[in-house]
């Protein structure tokens, strides 16, 4: 009977802080970058000129993968603090580089992008995706040499996020559990630094601006 009532009641909730339960009620892709229509992934999306903000302030292009997208909601954000236009293009399982040659759905997608970004003249264009170590780094090289051809501004790649075992809300618990208090940070169950440290190296190499995620 107890064991019915503990599964009923998803366990004894009174063990954890509020910070905590609410942390545990975290679904992790409720984000609306994965629901924007600039988003392949989403029905009807497309890449076309709506995915550009109209006006004058400067205009930041995020160019990218499913990471990308989760970029999103944040970029709209610091625009209640900074003036600049957005400019989004995503597509999932797709790193912004050119005519990779093995995904004809990236290099499709790709192509289209980089001719919005011929024609729209960017400040900045923000590269963003997993990074994943079978990407060919001579093909991004080629690729930020022909938008530097463009004479942007600003080229900026953002590094690899951390990719979890299971969810960071799953990690905080569980430390919770075992610490009986909220991490500050978590270095176990999750990716290490070696995908940052390459495109560190990378970016430092091809003479572009990198932020370690």
């Amino acid at each position: 009977m107890a064991g019915i009532v503990t599964a009923v009641a998803s366990g004894f909730g009174f063990r954890f802080s509020p910070e905590i339960l609410d942390i545990a009620q975290l679904s992790p892709q409720n984000n609306v970058g994965f629901r924007d229509k600039c988003f392949l992934e989403v029905p009807g999306s497309e890449f076309n000129s709506s995915c550009i903000e109209q006006g004058e302030k400067p205009l930041l292009l995020l160019w990218g993968d499913s990471t990308a997208a989760a970029l999103y909601p944040g970029l709209k954000k610091a625009q209640e603090t900074v003036p600049f236009r957005l400019a989004r293009f995503a597509a999932p399982a797709c790193a912004p580089i050119l005519s990779t040659g093995s995904n004809a759905r990236c290099d499709q997608a790709n192509d289209l992008v980089f001719g919005f970004i011929k024609s729209s003249h960017p400040e900045i264009v923000l590269l963003h995706a997993m990074w994943d170590k079978n990407y060919d780094l001579d093909q991004l090289r080629e690729t930020i040499r022909r938008l530097k051809a463009l004479d942007i501004p600003r080229i900026v790649i953002l590094g690899p996020v951390p990719v979890w075992k299971r969810t960071l809300p799953h990690a905080l618990v569980n430390s919770y559990r075992f610490r009986h208090a909220i991490a500050d940070r978590i270095a176990t169950g999750m990716s290490g630094p070696q995908g940052d440290a390459q495109m560190e190296a990378f970016s430092k190499a091809a003479g572009v601006e990198y932020i370690s995620a």
